[in-house]
């Protein structure tokens, strides 16, 4: 995890994973923004006129930064969690909708077979 501030624009950035990738930004509100990849999950976040919502006046401590990072990353442990018990929960879902369609379709031709052979049998008598 990274975190820079620039001070010239009042910006907070908080970089969660390394690297550059292409990212889907998310406004939480209007200075705050999430910035979310491919796979959306969670790899940045950008806070706007952060002066203001923050006490910046004091420069940032590497101890406090740490404490940051800490409960960042668990909040990010805590939302990836979710996350995939989400995913897991859908995929339920849509077994659980195939399976529907496939007794619906099992149920029309048994419904059907029941028609001829009613059929059959009011030709025979």
């Amino acid at each position: 995890m990274k975190i820079s501030y620039d001070a010239k624009v009042y910006a907070l950035y908080i970089q969660l994973t390394p690297g550059k990738q292409r990212v889907q930004c998310r406004d939480v509100d209007e200075d705050i923004s999430l910035d979310f990849d491919e796979q959306d999950r969670l790899v940045g976040i950008e806070v706007l006129d952060a002066s203001r919502r923050l006490d910046l006046k004091q420069p940032l401590l590497e101890e406090e930064l740490q404490k940051v990072q800490q409960q960042l990353e668990q909040r990010l442990r805590e939302l990836s969690a979710l996350n995939r018990r989400f995913q897991e929960h859908i995929a339920d879902r849509m077994l659980v909708a195939e399976k529907l369609r496939e007794l619906e379709g099992e149920l029309q031709s048994a419904t059907q077979r029941m028609e001829g052979a009613r059929d059959k049998e009011r030709n025979k008598v």
